[in-house]
C-alpha cells in the first residue's frame, strides 16, 4: 500500500532509509520540513508493518528510495500519475521507471584522511556571491534567476538555522572565489555540492581547500560525506582528495509533466 506519511511515521520512514546518497537527501528534507509543508511532499510504500519504498517530492524534483520488495506496480502507477519535471533515485532502482532516457551520475564516499584547511562560513551576505559563483561554474546546477536564488536562500537558510546545512568560502580581494556546500545532511551523513571556483583562480588549489574545510568539519562530526561528480573533471578531482567511487545515481528530466 501506498500512502501520504504522516507524523507517526516518520521514524519509520528514517529506518528505512539507510544512509545511501538518495536516502541522506529524502532524510534531510524530511528532518528539515517535516510533513506538513506545502513544497515538500513524502509517500511511503508498506507491506504490513514494513515500509518497502519512500518517495520525496520537494518542490518539482522527485527522489526514490526502493528495495526490491516493493509493490513495483503500484509505485509505477504512482509515477505515472504525479506531475514532476525530474526524477533521482540508484541505478538499482530503475526497474520502477519505464523506459526513458537516463543520466548516471557517478557518487562518491570520502574515504582519506582530514586536511588542515581553514575557510570561512559563507553568511547571508555571501550567500548571492556563492549562488552567482555556482550558477557560472557549474552549467545547469541553478537557474540564474531573482526567483530561484530567493528559493535557494529561504531552503538553506531554513536548513542552516537547523544544523543541516553548511557552506564555505574564500575571498580573495573581498571577492567569492570558491565555495562548497552541503545540500542534504543528517546526524550521520552528508551530500557536499556546488563545489565551484572562479575561472580565474581554477588552477591554484582553491578547489581543494574549500572541500577540504568543509569535509574537516563534516568528519570531526563523524559523519559519512558523499559527492556526486558530473564529469570526469570532477571524478579526477574527488578520486584525488580521497573519495571512492560508491554507487550510481540515475537522474531522468521529464519530457512533458502528467
Amino acid at each position: 500500500m501506498l500512502k501520504a506519511v504522516a507524523k507517526n511515521d516518520i521514524q519509520l520512514v528514517l529506518n528505512f532509509l539507510d544512509g545511501d546518497i538518495i536516502s541522506t537527501r529524502i532524510a534531510s528534507y524530511l528532518k528539515s520540513y517535516g510533513v506538513d509543508k506545502d513544497f515538500v511532499k513524502f509517500w511511503m510504500c508498506v507491506n504490513g508493518v514494513d515500509v518497502t519504498a519512500v518517495l520525496s517530492l520537494f518542490e518539482s524534483s522527485l527522489l526514490i528510495k526502493a528495495s526490491e520488495v516493493c509493490d513495483k506496480d503500484e509505485v509505477k502507477t504512482f509515477l505515472s500519475m504525479i506531475s514532476y519535471s525530474n526524477l533521482s533515485c540508484n541505478e538499482d532502482t530503475l526497474y520502477l521507471i519505464e523506459p526513458v532516457e537516463v543520466i548516471l551520475k557517478q557518487g562518491y564516499r570520502f574515504a582519506g584522511n582530514r586536511g588542515n584547511n581553514v575557510c570561512e562560513n559563507a553568511d547571508e551576505s555571501s550567500l548571492k556571491a556563492v549562488y552567482k559563483l555556482i550558477c557560472e561554474s557549474i552549467p545547469g546546477s541553478f537557474a540564474n534567476t531573482k526567483e530561484a536564488y530567493l528559493s535557494f536562500l529561504s531552503d538553506f537558510l531554513f536548513r542552516n538555522r537547523r544544523g543541516l546545512a553548511r557552506c564555505k568560502c574564500i575571498r580573495e580581494n573581498g571577492k567569492v572565489v570558491a565555495c562548497a556546500l552541503t545540500s542534504a545532511e543528517t546526524e550521520t551523513h552528508a551530500l557536499i555540492s556546488g563545489v565551484a571556483s572562479d575561472s580565474a583562480f581554477r588552477k591554484g588549489g582553491y578547489g581543494k581547500r574549500v572541500v577540504s574545510a568543509i569535509l574537516n568539519e563534516l568528519l570531526k562530526e563523524n559523519k559519512t560525506v558523499y559527492v556526486i561528480a558530473l564529469n570526469d573533471s570532477a571524478r579526477g578531482f574527488y578520486e584525488h582528495i580521497g573519495f571512492e567511487k560508491y554507487e550510481k545515481i540515475a537522474y531522468i528530466e521529464r519530457k512533458t509533466d502528467v
